[in-house]
């Protein structure tokens, strides 16, 4: 009954102990999550943890007499060393020692020597084997230190006092040697086990810091959210280049806060959560808007991975997010570039049809107004021919300004050119722009701060200005502003090359803002087409703007345009500044405009007799040509090839005028000009042309016995220019 009472006592006790060692696990685990030292940390604290543990267990001992305790304290004393090192296992021991001392009793001998020979032999199984539990015979040598160091343990009672001794070794022999050891190896597993699983967190947590160390290392934004959208992570980099706190966004929907309604294509993004979980594949990689806390908008590349639990269902979704707004915003300013060029292209190979399409119509008008006047010259024509006769020339005139018009977009009509200071201009066509407003528009003229030089013909600045003026007008139905400011911009590669022009530099700017109806993506790269308009049939020949954009780039500038629908346009011109390397083309003679006399004037205009070749391949043109010289008293020659007009005027003993178009196959009037005067040295010469290309060499129009005239040309133009040539030479 004393052994089965003491084995009984025994066990609690050593229940206690495996407790309490439960709980030491517990606090070692804590322990290792805070910022102490290792010492600290993996001796100090261990050593006294398992101290208390001891003195616990033996302050609710089992007494069998005054002074004479048993209790598991030889367990946990040998297993100290083994888990936390032979000085943590020392520490626990002094304090043990200490304490077994303060009890006293005729024990004291015999415990104090359990305590010692206990740490000893766990010491050296921990010499031995240092990771006891990574080895397969582990509970066999657990086993064996637990039986060795009972064994001493009983054999310690040789310590005690003779007459308690056998009385002792009775009652406690078969618990020491069964007991003890069973308890220590469960202590033991117990122990092992808090082992693994501290040794797992610390692994745990160092794993999860490289994770994060990795993920907020990565410049790129990582974040998780579940199918409904609802963020539950983001990495460092990702809050910091949204500019948010990780409490102010995880937990929300990033499609209420990351991105906007809809983005710059029109897609509706609000939507997008339920769109990507519904179809992950087709949204593996998607690009969309990003709002910043700040406002700013960013451009995202996304990478979507799904995570699926064991049922298959999306639980979850990692998203990988890269920053490609400067290259989107590259590549958008890349294909606005190229639009620019293809229209700047485009405009020019609209430019060279309509300069030829204004030479075939100018030939196309010469034998219409001239045979026109010649049937005026008919005294005896009834007053409804005459009418008639007279609505041909002003079809015809009408025309010849729309003509006009065409050379203008070629970029071919003269300039003049002179310094202008750009906010002189707009200051000066204030008033008359003003009568081209009506009284709901709000006209406002801002010059700028400082002087403004460029190189231009202000005839046709101001008429830019007045058509700019006039489409504004027109584009605000219902009223608005319309401003007109003065500045100053800086071009640089690759703007300079997209928009053709010839140099880098500072630029004169003329803008054109109207707060009207704008103009509409699909019309707007078409505007500055010949013929394009938007107005009602009857309102605008769709030649205005581009003449303002044939003007502009006759003077090496450029012009561009911004319109929003419903909040107005603006127009920009850009005019190299005065002293910058930009060169116009040389000025041409502009044609006169003059009416036509409704009578032809004597032959013999000259009183002389004058001999004339004509040269012109157009045999429309030519026979007129040859009609109207001849009415004015001259001897005309001619052929239909400039070769042939060449050997008349060979074999020709005097020959007094030379009239010749100046674009001919083969030869042109220029080449016919050069061979006659060989022989003919004092030729008086007209050049005719309607080709808008071919300019007289300014030398040769600074001749007395030289003249060009534009075609179309009147009567009394080709008289007043012949009589000039005659006369003066």
């Amino acid at each position: 009954g004393d052994i089965f009472s003491f084995s009984v006592s025994l066990i609690s006790n050593i229940a206690l102990l495996i407790a309490l060692t439960q709980v030491h696990g517990l606090l070692m685990r804590r322990m290792e999550r805070g910022k102490l030292s290792d010492w600290l940390r993996h001796t100090l604290l261990p050593g006294l943890l398992y101290g208390f543990v001891v003195i616990t267990g033996m302050a609710a001992p089992v007494v069998l007499g005054p002074g004479l305790i048993f209790d598991g304290r030889s367990i946990v004393l040998s297993l100290a060393p083994v888990f936390a090192g032979p000085t943590a296992g020392g520490i626990a021991a002094a304090m043990a020692a200490a304490y077994r001392w303060y009890i006293g009793g005729p024990g004291i001998y015999m415990g104090t020597g359990v305590i010692l020979e206990s740490w000893l032999l766990g010491s050296i199984f921990y010499s031995r084997f240092p990771n006891p539990e990574s080895s397969k015979h582990f509970y066999f040598r657990l086993a064996t230190l637990q039986w060795a160091v009972h064994a001493v343990m009983l054999a310690m009672t040789l310590l005690l006092p003779t007459d308690i001794r056998k009385e002792t070794v009775h009652r406690i022999a078969l618990p020491v040697l069964t007991i003890y050891p069973l308890g220590g190896v469960l202590l033991g597993s117990l122990l092992v086990e808090l082992k693994m699983r501290a040794a797992a967190e610390v692994a745990l947590r160092a794993s999860e810091k490289r994770y994060r160390e990795l993920i907020d290392s990565v410049p790129g934004i990582i974040d998780r959210w579940i199918p409904d959208g609802t963020l539950t992570f983001m990495n460092d980099y990702g809050l910091q280049f949204l500019g948010y706190k990780a409490e102010e966004i995880l937990g929300k929907p990033w499609s209420s806060t990351l991105v906007p309604e809809t983005d710059e294509d029109g897609r509706k993004l609000t939507e997008l959560p339920r769109e990507i979980s519904a179809n992950p594949d087709a949204y593996r990689i998607n690009e969309h808007n990003c709002i910043l806390k700040n406002g700013q908008r960013a451009w995202i590349r996304w990478s979507n991975v799904p995570i699926y639990d064991d049922k298959g269902r999306i639980t979850e979704f990692l998203s990988i997010g890269l920053d490609m707004t400067d290259r989107h915003n590259l590549e958008k300013e890349r294909q606005q570039l190229e639009q620019q060029l293809l229209q700047a292209q485009k405009m020019e190979a609209l430019g060279v049809m309509a300069g030829g399409l204004a030479h075939d119509l100018n030939n196309m008008l010469v034998p219409v107004v001239g045979y026109a006047e010649i049937l005026l010259m008919n005294e005896s024509l009834d007053e409804e021919s005459r009418r008639s006769l007279e609505e041909i020339l002003q079809s015809a005139e009408r025309a010849r300004k729309l003509i006009q018009q065409l050379m203008a977009f070629s970029r071919r009509k003269s300039l003049e050119l002179r310094e202008i200071e750009l906010n002189e201009l707009a200051s000066s066509m204030t008033a008359m722009l003003r009568r081209l407003v009506r009284e709901d528009i709000e006209l406002q003229i801002r010059p700028a701060d400082f002087p403004v030089k460029v190189m231009a013909d202000s005839g046709q600045l101001e008429q830019v200005l007045m058509n700019l003026v006039v489409n504004a007008v027109d584009a605000m139905p219902d009223g608005g502003t319309l401003t007109i400011s003065v500045g100053r911009v800086l071009m640089r590669e690759p703007e300079v090359s997209a928009h053709g022009l010839s140099h880098s530099g500072a630029y004169g700017l003329l803008t054109v803002a109207d707060s009207g109806t704008g103009i509409s993506e699909e019309h707007l790269s078409k505007i500055f087409d010949p013929f394009f308009t938007t107005k009602q049939p009857g309102h605008g020949t769709g030649l205005g703007l581009a003449m303002v954009y044939s003007i502009i780039r006759q003077h090496e500038g450029t012009v561009t345009v911004q319109s929003t629908q419903g909040k107005g346009t603006t127009f920009r011109i850009l005019i190299p500044e005065h002293g910058s390397d930009a060169a116009v083309n040389e000025a041409e003679p502009s044609h006169t405009e003059e009416h036509s006399e409704p009578n032809c004037p004597p032959a013999g205009i000259f009183g002389k007799s004058l001999v004339a070749l004509v040269a012109e391949d157009e045999p429309s043109v030519r026979m007129m040509l040859v009609t109207l010289l001849t009415r004015m008293g001259f001897e005309v020659h001619t052929s239909d090839s400039p070769e042939a007009c060449l050997e008349l005027a060979m074999n020709l003993a005097t020959l007094d005028l030379l009239v010749t178009d100046m674009l001919m196959p083969r030869m042109n009037g220029l080449q016919l000009y050069e061979s006659i005067t060989r022989q003919h040295s004092q030729i008086r010469t007209l050049f005719v042309s309607g080709h808008v290309d071919q300019i007289v060499q300014p030398h040769l129009l600074n001749s007395p016995r030289t003249a060009f005239l534009g075609k179309p040309f009147k009567r009394q133009q080709l008289e007043q220019v012949l009589r000039r040539l005659i006369e003066n030479s």
